[in-house]
């Protein structure tokens, strides 16, 4: 029988080892699902899983919550991309899709809803980022006069705590994906049309701590506390590091590649200029330019730093697979090195037979999602009048009407339903997409994990040992994942 101090103990240890799970967020934009999960790190369980059908392309993951802007749905964005430009149709669709956009926050354990925000002129897609205790919500394409470019949340309950920009102050962003940075407790945008110029603000009060040129490409240490710029002087390029507190700079030195990573005992870590050319990688001491080592054939198209473990991945176009790889930090050394499937035996084998039912379930229901957005709703739009009441329309002969209707079919569901049949995924479901910038790499915790179309991957760093393989029928190409700090 366990006394009343025997199940306090089991319960404070039980709460105490849920508070301290590590876990990382993951999405899909590609389909016409449209799915957030949030997984155990350690185990590869999923928390919990979201399948709403609109586009999830930016969330953040702290230890209690995870905060997240749905964007549009994708069966609007479909039918507007359908839709005659300027027609009733298409102002129909836009209006639908032209909605304030919700921010929410929900229980990383179960996804319970915690507490939503929603500002009546802010629409679209938002960037969203969590630091130390506050939620960052940022408007980069979509606003309306007089909505805030950024937002600034308590992630415990909510609550406003400040607002920067309207339309104007902070120049024209439309093409641009990240209005912010976020990182070490500090918030970092441009205010000026012009981008040349920089300025950290505080995360608490949205207090402008100082401000400073700015180059297009910057990497922050782990802490944030330093921040590696690239610049190119005279055609040559220049990496220099930057005290995060105070935007002074602490050193610079020239070098024959991009910085990819830094630490924060200011070891940078630097490769070549182009993919094509990235078959080297070097450690570099920032404060003092001393190159430490250099490998001279390790291809990659991606690194990630965790500790003492520098890993990368590179897709091999002629297997449709990715290759991962580890080298010590301290040597350049290389530890291991792993590939994804490359076969369908080894996916298989990967699968298992325990996972194969659940996964060939979740694979149909996708495939008659699919093949329903692609017969079914443009019969039903081939079934509607040809005339509309209220706008006037020459009059359609016979053989015109069927002309139109044959074209229809052939552009609407012959095509996709060819297309899919000779180059659908079906054919090699080991295959990865062959972008570079499709499949993600990222390492924390000692794990190196690599989304790809094919699912999670979870790597040891120390050893290359796969530790598990979760969400394998969802695709996780081209959407970064937000990690816990």
């Amino acid at each position: 029988m366990i006394d009343s101090g025997q199940h306090q103990e089991r319960q404070a240890n039980s709460e105490n080892q849920h508070a301290t799970t590590t876990r990382l967020m993951v999405g899909s934009h590609v389909g016409y699902a449209g799915e957030v999960s949030v997984v155990e790190a350690n185990t590869g369980h999923v928390c919990w899983q979201q399948r709403t059908g609109r586009i999830y392309e930016a969330f953040a993951l702290d230890d209690h919550a995870a905060y997240l802007a749905p964007g549009g749905s994708f069966a609007l964005q479909q039918r507007l991309q359908r839709a005659e430009s300027d027609s009733a149709e298409w102002h129909r669709v836009a209006a639908q899709l032209d909605t304030p956009t919700q921010l929410e926050a929900r229980r990383a354990s179960d996804g319970a809803l915690l507490w939503t925000q929603v500002h009546p002129l802010v629409t679209g897609q938002m960037q969203v980022e969590v630091d130390s205790g506050v939620v960052v919500a940022a408007n980069p394409r979509h606003f309306k006069d007089g909505a805030p470019d950024i937002q600034a949340f308590d992630a415990a309950d909510g609550r406003p705590l400040w607002t920067l920009g309207t339309l104007g102050q902070l120049g024209s962003h439309e093409d641009d994906a990240q209005l912010i940075r976020v990182c070490g407790g500090r918030v970092y945008t441009q205010l000026t049309a012009s981008r040349e110029q920089i300025t950290a603000f505080d995360i608490h009060s949205g207090r402008q701590l100082w401000e400073r040129p700015f180059n297009d490409y910057w990497v922050f240490s782990p802490s944030g506390a330093l921040i590696g710029e690239q610049r190119y002087d005279d055609d040559r390029p220049r990496v220099t590091i930057i005290d995060a507190h105070n935007g002074s700079e602490i050193s610079s030195f020239s070098t024959d590649g991009v910085i990819r990573q830094l630490t924060d005992d200011g070891i940078a870590y630097v490769d070549g200029n182009t993919y094509e050319d990235a078959t080297w990688i070097a450690a570099v001491d920032a404060r003092t330019g001393e190159e430490l080592w250099r490998t001279h054939d390790v291809p990659h198209d991606h690194l990630a730093l965790d500790d003492a473990v520098l890993s990368f991945s590179r897709i091999i176009p002629e297997k449709g697979n990715v290759e991962i790889g580890a080298l010590d930090t301290a040597t350049g050394e290389r530890l291991w090195q792993w590939h994804s499937p490359d076969s369908l035996g080894e996916l298989l084998r990967l699968w298992g037979p325990r996972r194969m039912p659940a996964m060939l379930w979740d694979s149909t229901e996708k495939s008659v999602a699919t093949i329903r957005d692609i017969v079914w709703r443009p019969w039903f739009r081939l079934r509607r009048p040809l005339l509309r009441v209220g706008i006037p329309q020459r009059r359609r002969t016979p053989g015109k009407w069927l002309r139109d209707i044959r074209q229809s079919i052939a552009s609407s569901v012959g095509w996709p339903l060819w297309h899919e049949f000779t180059h659908g995924h079906w054919r090699q479901p080991w295959q990865v997409d062959s972008a570079m910038n499709a499949n993600w790499l990222a390492a924390r915790w000692g794990i190196v994990f690599l989304g790809t179309w094919l699912g999670l991957f979870a790597l040891d760093a120390a050893t290359g040992q796969l530790l598990w393989h979760a969400l394998p029928t969802i695709d996780l190409s081209f959407v970064d994942p937000a990690l816990a700090p």
